[in-house]
């Protein structure tokens, strides 16, 4: 009870804590984070991204007070995968699944561009397709040539953790061996 300063960590997806501060004697109050709580009962904090204080002020009956200090570290986020993956022209393969990072596709030759809509699986994540930020479930149109094409798409987690998915897109050649003029 003499320590009134008191630390702890949490991992990203705990998003809230409960706090169960008892008094030791029953004919004092307590509040947490200004809010009145019975001694010996849970309240539930809700935690951000980051170092969250949550204070626990004991008031006794005549009138003198106490604070504790509780001080939860909530880590950031370290998801870097997409959730969704998604081109207007052609079909990925394989099918889409956050834990495989290499697609194919192919497309005609009348392709001569790909819309690519990239979705984060993380809010907190940023993404990146050939080295221009788009915002998750955003398009971004990439410019195919003719042949191979690689396509980067690079996933930052909140917490600078980094996941690259790589799609080969395949632009057919062109067939027409007609004459324009003669």
């Amino acid at each position: 009870s003499s320590v009134t300063s008191y630390k702890a960590n949490v991992a990203n997806s705990v998003s809230s804590l409960k706090v169960k501060p008892t008094a030791a004697d029953s004919k004092a109050t307590v509040t947490v984070n200004e809010e009145a709580v019975a001694s010996g009962s849970e309240v539930s904090v809700p935690l951000n991204v980051g170092e969250n204080e949550i204070l626990i002020l004991v008031t006794a009956q005549d009138g003198t007070k106490k604070t504790y200090t509780l001080t939860v570290t909530r880590a950031k986020s370290s998801n870097a995968e997409l959730s969704n993956l998604a081109i207007d022209e052609g079909t990925l393969a394989p099918v889409f699944a956050s834990s495989v990072t290499s697609y194919k596709a192919n497309v005609a030759n009348s392709v001569s561009s790909l819309k690519v809509k990239p979705t984060v699986a993380d809010s907190t994540a940023t993404v990146i397709v050939n080295e221009n930020e788009v915002a998750s479930g955003s398009e971004v149109s990439v410019p195919l040539n003719v042949g191979e094409n690689s396509i980067e798409i690079l996933v930052t987690a909140q917490d600078g953790t980094e996941k690259t998915y790589t799609l080969t897109v395949t632009r057919a050649k062109s067939s027409n061996a007609d004459l324009s003029n003669l």
